[in-house]
């Protein structure tokens, strides 16, 4: 309904006011005069530009028809184009408090690195990072201790056993055992939560002993050691991530792009489920 979004309108082309004084507002898109012939096109300009929904092209031809038919279509451009400048700002500014906000989370978390840190409290913070920000370019530190990077199969290995051996505590063998039975790539393609799991149960058992280590720094690794499958050619997961979510909404959409997590399982998941078209207009811009 027209009326729901006339006064939001207004807000940011007051100018119009005397325009669409006489529109239908009960209707939605109404056509049946020239004030609301206006008021539609402003309508539609302020769904698809500042509200971020979808108005369907046969409504937006019809009422673009309407305004010629009217003669106001000259009038409809201008206050349009206004309020596309008004929501290019808008998303402007709530990328920007977003990025601050992100920024200033992570200070947190790298300041509570150190000594007598404790890293449940530190993991558990850095999930929250990644949750609240989905989508953003986080941090070493961030994707660390919220266990977005990758295991590496020789680093959980060698870390599980050294402190088996240091504390004469078979459980860290039992862990060793479940990922090794389970797989380190099955891990890494498995999503976010199992690796936290596993790294949270060997800091539960560090913390017991007093165990001076940091299992997150000695098991995780900066790079996945699989590629990507794009259809008519295989990348490296590393060359994909260093675009940023970013160049990649501008290449397969901002769809794609919002639904890619920084997690390795989770990204490569989503992209191999692309059409074929897509996976080859990405391997054609790598």
């Amino acid at each position: 309904m027209l009326a729901y979004h006339l006064n939001n309108i207004l807000q940011i082309v007051p100018e119009a006011v005397g325009m669409v004084k006489e529109a239908s507002l009960s209707e939605e898109f109404p056509i049946d005069s020239k004030d609301s012939t206006l008021a539609s096109g402003l309508q539609i300009a302020y769904l698809t530009k500042v509200a971020g929904e979808t108005v369907d092209f046969v409504t937006q031809d019809r009422v673009a028809r309407a305004a010629i038919a009217y003669g106001v279509s000259g009038e409809l451009e201008k206050l349009a184009a206004r309020i596309e400048t008004f929501g290019m700002a808008e998303k402007q500014a709530s990328l920007y408090n977003a990025q601050e906000s992100l920024q200033l989370q992570e200070e947190v978390l790298r300041g509570s690195l150190g000594f007598h840190q404790d890293l449940i409290k530190i993991a558990g913070y850095a999930e929250d990072i990644t949750a609240r920000f989905n989508g953003s370019e986080f941090s070493y530190e961030t994707n660390l201790y919220s266990a977005n990077l990758p295991f590496g199969e020789t680093e959980v290995s060698n870390a599980l056993q050294k402190r088996a051996y240091e504390t004469g505590d078979t459980r860290y063998n039992d862990v060793l055992n479940v990922v090794t039975e389970f797989g380190i790539e099955s891990l890494n393609l498995g999503g976010q939560e199992k690796r936290a799991s596993v790294a949270k149960t060997v800091v539960g058992l560090d913390k017991e002993h007093f165990y001076n280590g940091d299992f997150y720094r000695e098991a995780f690794v900066k790079e996945a050691s699989y590629n990507i499958n794009l259809g008519s050619k295989s990348v490296p997961f590393e060359k994909i991530a260093r675009l940023g979510n970013a160049h990649i909404g501008d290449i397969l959409g901002q769809d794609v792009a919002s639904a890619l997590t920084g997690d390795y399982g989770n990204d490569k998941a989503v992209l191999e489920s692309l059409p074929l078209d897509e996976k080859n207009a990405l391997g054609r811009f790598l």
